[in-house]
């Protein structure tokens, strides 16, 4: 790289009588001038190199006075913006200084700025400001109106806490800054900013998509200490002022180091570097902290491309290079070349033996990157031996995380014991009042210490363990999508089940340790009344057991990605033979079929966990069983006499055979074939039934009556656990600060409580396990006795049928109950969830009483739906094995229990889950539509994204993320596209429509105005119509707004019958459905408004239709989201059918979002099963 020369320096301030202060913003005329803020004197000034043309300001807060200014731009006219740092405002002047236009104030509100510190004028006239003290970046239009912004306040540890621990966007959001202070955007518009407390550089694209960071606090080459401005020169080459390290540093636009430079001329050092600008000639122009002067220097010309193959032939073992002439290549839309140079950097990866080298060396964006290119191009043949390579790479490194994550653990279980052991003396000394204040415990202090610095550790590689779980897991899926060869397939294949053997040898070895933990636990505790030194024991062992749950989160979080990647392989991959190899193996065949349940046993107190992964697996599941199709031979299976016995709810020795048979048959078709009884892949010889047989399996019916008692027992001692935990947590927050006793007589408590509570949940769930081996046996036996004609149709066969039926029944009634009170705690809690929102943020004191209470309330209220949660999927199960029982036991003439003629079964196509880089992040999609190519777009509601994937799942767009700047959302709830394939976004609680072009580029957003009338409340429903208007059902306002293309409100609509619309979807001939909550469950209307039919609300079921979506060929689909149903109506809304139900399996939805249809096919984004569902409608209704 060629040297960065020192040409001169002016604005000496020699000769004159005033004196200068240093420069605090840099930024160029049009004609080349250098327009500055100097900073103490408070004024801007312009030069043509010493000579100074124009200055104006003063200190003051009037227009055209200033406080500290700080950065500086010009818009395409030549006016000129300046940060007014201090007083909190950006002023607009004219190119002589005549001031123009004032906007900002003090705060951290929308339009309200903390010490903005630089500032850009965008294209398209829309201002960027940088707020420092706001820690993020915030846009105004060119009129002064705030147009949202961007960022947070946060470290990158707490960025990496967030997303290990999977906090709500609505908590903590990325990107978080620590003091922003500078940005700039290079030629293919992406931007960079410097985040100086995090010392950092933070890139973006065009769409404000986080693409990069690079640096962090050091003295080391491309390390930072507060790097306050970023200027970007020619070939995009960035120039950083890296404040306390002395320097300017240069580095790529990718992040790869080049040069740095640190003096002016042979004698004068860079002191304290604070600002860069880069004109138009790509003379680098620098301002020191201390100085008055401006540095100017020429920049070196030579090519990137140039650059890279020097640095190739002279550092030619590392890696760096070979990436960077990859990533050139791939930003100039050259595959080959691109592909070439990642297969060299690859090679060099994968050669180098020594753990510590390669570690440092392991860059896995370049993996990713080769990954994406041969998806897109659909060239893994030629890229084989890169993509092997790749996998080998991966594979080691997740091996060395893995080893790293245990072998932290161990050390900081170890000092963590010895660390309880020293703070239960020391607590002890104070309850006796033996402490001696006056006496420092050195000792405690230092094992507290190590502790904690180990704890840090853990954190730190755990989070690292999950980033690259699921880095590999795109990498894996994004070949397998290529289609790529058999070697391939098998090699990333025989990864996965090694993985999940290695994954399954952990778990066991810890939860064996977890178990021997919670004896001496147990143990303790039965003694504690009689020895309080127990205690000791209890504590210890309660905590070595959080510890083992926290090295769980990692593990846990590999285990989903691996879950994730074989249910992508199998809906991506051509090679169903190859894959379908895998699945048998992991699902089918003893003991990796093992594995999967014994964890879902051993982490049954970590609820979430739990639910993620047993939902995962069950999708799996029937993955494996479309895959295998009907094919397969059933196996037959004898079973003896005494298997038809009531399972007693209270067995803790669970059969781990059963436990797969129950997952294996839960959601499998009976039917009958050869006189045997097939129930998935098991085959039943029904000939000769035991004596008494209904008799034997009414017992098991009548048994499921101890089991609802024992769930209704266990949940009420729950319940009574939490609250008792809720008043403990109120009892510490009241504690006075002087008090030392009552808050460790109270921590013990919560510990006790907590432990319980872990003990009673691993209670329920195992009852769960066994109802359903009870459930299962009933079904077994129930549809065996169907299989003979003669014993079904003795009396006490139809007996027990007719209580079967009763039962049903009853199970049904307690699941629509259930979905009802979810609806109506998910309400409450939201509600309580925005009040505490509003009391913090008025930080009245006065208002920490109704905080705490609100607080419990709402502690109360989660909890409540978790049970109820647990309770409709456990209920559902149950009620839709027996539905499958009924459909068999009336083909076969067994029984008829008669049936809705509206009751359809959904025929299955097949379910998707999303891939892309947030493969791990499960998606909960709730807006989806079909865009012209066949498509699909969805709303991801919780993680604020929209993505667009194809019906193989693979990633082709995704943007978005939390915020209220353009193009970032806040809870968006449904989207739709126009002939264009242009995407409308309902963004919720921003109360606004976004609308994007199919890449996601942002291009307005509207229904926010602040005109009296105008401004939509909190919607959740659009529509568009034939010419492309959008259609919005304004829920708060009893209307249905109605926009142009362009954002413009062109009608509003208000029939005098309509009440609290929250559905609207447009139909031919002008005509348009809505739902609302009036006695009427649906109405349609004619162009002029006339009502034309209507459907009671009465005569369905169903709540409030959220969805509603409309097919020219099959007519209205329509849901109320909770129910987890969907109703099928004609244009007459006259009912055609009813599908579905809540459950997890395959045709079973967890909450329905929006649904769209194209051809035959109806899909259905199931939200909190992370899936989209396909169905094929022609073949539902023929069935």
């Amino acid at each position: 790289m060629s040297p960065i020369c020192f040409d001169n320096s002016f604005r000496s301030g020699h000769g004159s009588s005033e004196q200068l202060s240093p420069p605090s913003g840099f930024a160029f005329t049009p004609q080349g001038y250098l327009v500055l803020s100097d900073d103490f004197n408070h004024r801007i000034q312009i030069y043509d190199n010493d000579q100074l043309l124009v200055s104006f300001g003063e200190k003051g807060k009037k227009n055209s006075q200033f406080n500290y200014p700080k950065g500086i731009a010009l818009d395409k006219h030549g006016n000129i913006y300046v940060a007014d740092s201090w007083n909190h405002r950006i002023q607009k002047f004219d190119s002589r200084g005549n001031h123009l236009q004032t906007f900002g104030s003090y705060g951290e509100g929308k339009g309200e700025l903390n010490e903005p510190y630089d500032i850009m004028v965008e294209d398209c006239g829309n201002i960027l400001v940088v707020e420092r003290y706001n820690h993020r970046l915030q846009w105004f239009s060119p009129e002064g109106k705030s147009l949202g912004w961007v960022g947070q306040r946060g470290t990158v540890l707490e960025e990496h806490l967030a997303y290990f621990y999977e906090t709500s966007a609505n908590l903590f959001s990325s990107p978080a800054f620590e003091f922003p202070t500078s940005v700039g955007t290079d030629s293919l518009g992406n931007y960079f900013i410097t985040d100086s407390g995090n010392h950092r550089i933070v890139k973006f694209n065009k769409n404000w998509q986080r693409i990069l960071t690079f640096g962090e606090r050091g003295e080391e080459i491309g390390q930072f200490q507060y790097p306050l401005c970023v200027s970007i020169g020619e070939n995009d080459l960035l120039y950083i002022s890296d404040l306390n390290n002395n320097r300017v540093q240069i580095f790529s636009p990718f992040g790869q180091f080049l040069d740095s430079l640190k003096q002016t001329d042979e004698s004068t050092p860079l002191k304290s570097p604070c600002l860069t600008a880069i004109d138009s000639h790509g003379k680098l122009y620098v301002g020191l902290t201390f100085n008055p002067r401006v540095f100017r220097f020429s920049t070196p010309s030579e090519s990137l491309e140039l650059l890279a193959s020097d640095r190739v032939q002279s550092d030619s073992r590392n890696p760096e290079w070979a990436t960077l002439q990859g990533q050139l290549a791939e930003q100039s839309a050259e595959s080959l070349r691109a592909t070439e140079s990642y297969a060299k950097a690859i090679q060099l990866m994968r050669s180098e033996k020594n753990r510590d080298l390669s570690i440092k060396i392991f860059n896995p964006d370049l993996l990713l990157n080769l990954s994406r290119i041969v998806l897109k191009e659909h060239s893994p043949k030629k890229n084989e031996t890169a993509l092997l390579g790749g996998l080998e790479i991966f594979i080691r490194q997740l091996k060395y995380s893995r080893e790293k994550v245990q072998k932290i653990y161990e050390a900081w279980e170890e000092i963590a014991r010895e660390f309880s052991d020293k703070e239960f003396k020391k607590q002890l000394e104070i309850l006796e009042n033996r402490e001696d204040p006056r006496i420092f415990n050195q000792e405690l202090f230092n094992t507290e210490k190590q502790e904690r610095i180990l704890f840090r550790k853990i954190r730190a590689a755990s989070h690292e363990h999950c980033r690259l779980s699921e880095q590999m897991t795109e990498y894996i899926s994004n070949i397998v999508a290529s289609q790529c060869s058999a070697v391939l397939i098998r090699a990333g294949c025989d990864n996965l089940v090694e993985r999940l053997n290695e994954l399954g040898e952990m778990f066991s070895a810890n939860l064996a340790t977890k178990e021997i933990n919670e004896l001496a636990m147990i143990k303790a505790f039965s003694e504690l009344q009689a020895d309080q030194s127990k205690w000791n024991i209890f504590l210890t062992n309660f905590l070595a057991n959080n510890r083992i749950v926290l090295l769980f989160t990692p593990l846990l979080f590999e285990l989903r990605t691996l879950l994730i990647t074989l249910k992508c392989s199998a809906q991506a991959s051509t090679e169903n033979q190859k894959i379908g190899a895998v699945l048998k193996e992991v699902i089918e065949q003893p003991p990796t079929n093992q594995i999967i349940p014994k964890i879902l046993l051993g982490i049954q107190e970590t609820r979430l966990a739990h639910t993620i992964i047993d939902t995962l697996w069950r999708d799996l599941i029937d993955t494996w069983i479309a895959l295998r199709g009907e094919n397969k031979k059933p196996s037959a299976k004898k079973l003896e006499p005494d298997y038809f016995s009531p399972i007693p709810f209270d067995i803790e020795d669970l059969n781990i055979e059963e436990i797969i048979n129950s997952y294996n048959a839960e959601n499998a078709e009976l039917k009958t074939k050869s006189k045997q009884l097939i129930i998935g892949n098991s085959a039943y010889y029904a000939d000769s039934l035991p004596d008494a047989f209904a008799q034997r399996i009414s017992q098991i019916l009548e048994s499921q009556t101890n089991y609802e008692a024992k769930n209704n027992e266990l949940q009420d001692q729950l319940k009574d656990l939490h609250k008792q935990c809720r008043d403990l947590n109120q009892q510490l927050k009241r504690v006075s600060p002087q008090d030392k006793r009552t808050p460790i007589s109270i921590n013990n408590n919560l510990s006790a409580v907590n432990f319980q509570i872990s003990l009673l949940k691993r209670m329920i769930l195992t009852l769960e396990v066994n109802e359903d081996h009870n459930i299962n046996r009933l079904i077994t036996g129930s549809a065996l006795l169907a299989t003979n004609k003669e014993a079904a149709q003795e009396p006490s066969s139809q007996s027990f049928y007719e209580n079967l039926s009763t039962y049903h029944s009853q199970e049904e009634t307690h699941v629509n109950c259930i979905a009802k009170k979810i609806k109506s705690f998910s309400f409450r809690f939201s509600d309580l969830k925005n009040q505490l929102l509003n009391l913090n943020l008025e930080q009245n004191i006065e208002n920490v009483d109704r905080s705490i209470q609100l607080e419990n309330e709402r502690e109360e209220i989660k909890n409540d739906l978790e049970d109820l949660k647990f309770n409709l999927l456990r209920r559902s199960r149950t009620c839709n094995r027996l539905d499958h029982l009924f459909d068999f036991l009336r083909q076969t003439d067994a029984y008829d229990k008669g049936r809705s003629i509206f009751e359809l079964v959904p025929a299955i196509c097949h379910s998707l889950t999303p891939m892309g880089p947030a493969i791990g992040t499960l998606a909960q999609p709730m807006g989806l539509a079909f865009d012209s190519s066949g498509n699909i777009f969805y709303v991801d509601q919780e993680n604020h994204h929209v993505s667009r994937i194809s019906q193989s799942g693979i990633s082709l767009a995704r943007f978005g993320g939390w915020g209220n700047g353009p193009g970032r959302f806040q809870y968006p709830v449904s989207l739709q596209l126009d002939r264009q394939d242009n995407v409308y976004v309902v963004d919720m609680n921003n109360q606004r429509i976004q609308k994007f072009l199919p890449d996601g580029e942002f291009i307005l957003a509207f229904g926010d105005c602040e005109e009296e009338g105008q401004r939509l409340g909190m919607v959740f429903s659009s529509s568009i119509d034939n010419e492309d208007n959008l259609w919005v059902a304004d829920t708060p306002h009893h209307r249905i707004q109605v926009y142009d293309p362009n954002g413009k409100l062109i009608n509003s609509i208000a029939p005098k019958d309509l009440k609290h619309p929250v559905g609207i979807c447009c139909l031919e001939n002008a005509e348009y459905l809505v739902a609302d909550q009036s006695e009427d469950l649906i109405k349609r209307y004619d162009s002029s408004g006339n009502l034309l039919a209507s459907l009671k609300r009465k005569e369905t079921g169903f709540g409030d239709l959220y969805i509603t979506t409309f097919s020219q060929t099959y007519g209205i689909f329509a849901s109320d989201h909770w129910s987890s149903r969907i109703l099928h109506l004609d244009s007459s809304l006259n009912i055609q059918g009813i599908y579905g139900n809540s459950g997890k399996r395959t045709g079973q939805f967890n909450l329905v979002g929006w649904m769209d249809t194209r051809d035959d096919l109806l899909a259905v984004a199931d939200m909190c099963n992370n899936r989209i569902q396909f169905f094929d409608i022609k073949k539902t209704l023929s069935s």
